[in-house]
């Protein structure tokens, strides 16, 4: 059997990718990085793979992953691997709320959406629809990276960039980043019009910021396919889409799956 490792050395906010090949069955597979157990989830016939999401908060340095298996013949396997994490370069973004958007960033809007979004982040998708890599969901130019250190009115308010922001003019068509199931499309107070897109095996896109939603919860979208079109809806400070990923519950840099074909 084999066990492959998409890239040995990443940044803060990339995913690791692992692939595990075998000629025979495994059984009782088992991976663990950093003291958790992540699933392995079966994309072939003796092939698996595991996505592992980095944040800005994952401290830089070498990792170890952990994985064991009983082979057909009964015998015990493991594996050593690591991987090593480098500091990210993520700058400062300064920001101030108009005035007729502040009623949108009450706490209890912002906690109940979070909520509501976490919740299906947390969920194990047990279909894997993305194929190949990534593709930019809207034209236009990037104003805030993913990692980016926000500071709302002076420093009231800060949190880290969980995605990234491109910007063009409002009606700008959006499209689906990858194969995928919409399992939410609703128009919310502080996230504005939003929706997210399961692209399988707990890999989800999140469209925020919309001025339309052209697709339903429920429905099945294809890479390229247009789902949405750019608006400045919620706490917004100009027409732009934010657009997040999340990894097994992470967010992480979008970008790392539009430059590469993750497992």
């Amino acid at each position: 059997m084999e066990l492959t490792l998409l890239k040995k050395t990443i940044y803060q906010g990339d995913t690791i990718s692992i692939l595990i090949k075998s000629d025979k069955p495994l059984y009782k597979q088992k991976l663990f990085f950093k003291g958790k157990y992540y699933p392995i989830l079966k994309i072939g016939k003796n092939r698996w793979h595991v996505n592992i999401g980095t944040d800005v908060k994952t401290t830089p340095k070498k990792y170890p992953i952990f994985y064991k298996t009983i082979a057909s013949s009964g015998k015990k396997i493991g594996i050593k691997k690591h991987v090593h994490i480098l500091k990210g370069n993520f700058r400062k973004s300064f920001i101030t709320i108009p005035k007729k958007k502040k009623k949108l960033a009450k706490a209890k809007y912002i906690n109940r959406e979070s909520g509501i979004i976490g919740k299906i982040f947390k969920k194990v998708s047990p279909t894997k629809y993305w194929q190949g890599i990534f593709k930019m969901p809207v034209k236009g130019t990037t104003t805030t990276p993913y990692g980016a250190a926000r500071f709302y009115d002076n420093g009231k308010m800060t949190w880290w960039h969980k995605g990234i922001d491109i910007h063009n003019k409002i009606g700008t068509p959006i499209y689906a980043p990858n194969h995928g199931k919409v399992v939410l499309s609703e128009d919310f107070v502080s996230h504005g019009q939003t929706m997210i897109i399961d692209h399988g095996h707990s890999v989800y896109s999140i469209l925020i910021h919309l001025h339309s939603r052209l697709v339903k919860t429920g429905a099945s979208v294809k890479k390229g396919q247009k789902v949405a079109l750019l608006g400045d809806s919620g706490i917004a400070t100009g027409p732009h889409l934010h657009w997040g990923l999340s990894v097994n519950n992470i967010r992480v840099s979008p970008l790392f799956w539009v430059k590469n074909e993750v497992f």
